[in-house]
């Protein structure tokens, strides 16, 4: 249901260098999550982790404008979590959209498979 893999780079750079390739690569970014900020405002310590929202509507808008698609989506946008593990590493984490596309049919099952397909691209050159 989701997948992980290693970045090349430390933290920073690597939230930093999957800003600038989910914008080159023709999506965009709606929002960041600073969650180890959020729940340090809360009394709580963790290790660094940081939510991206990213969409592209031209495929946002063919699932949107479905009444039969419409209901995915509850996983829009699409999602990329980096984060620290325990032992240092940093992890780019991410929903395996194509898993569940298998399950789907038409439209939302097509469009899932292909931003999938983008995403899994353009986090190429950050990932081990």
């Amino acid at each position: 249901m989701f997948i992980e893999n290693n970045s090349r780079f430390d933290f920073d750079t690597t939230v930093e260098k999957i800003r600038e390739l989910v914008a080159n690569g023709g999506w965009s970014l709606l929002h960041v999550h600073d969650i180890k900020g959020i729940i340090g405002n809360k009394g709580y310590d963790v290790l660094p982790v940081t939510v991206m929202e990213v969409c592209k509507a031209p495929l946002s808008a063919k699932i949107l404008g479905s009444d039969d698609d419409r209901a995915i989506s509850v996983m829009m946008p699409c999602r990329i979590s980096v984060y620290q593990k325990g032992n240092g590493d940093i992890v780019i984490g991410r929903m395996d959209a194509a898993s569940m596309a298998t399950g789907m049919e038409g439209a939302g099952a097509e469009v899932m498979l292909e931003a999938f397909r983008q995403m899994e691209e353009i986090l190429k050159p950050v990932l081990v």
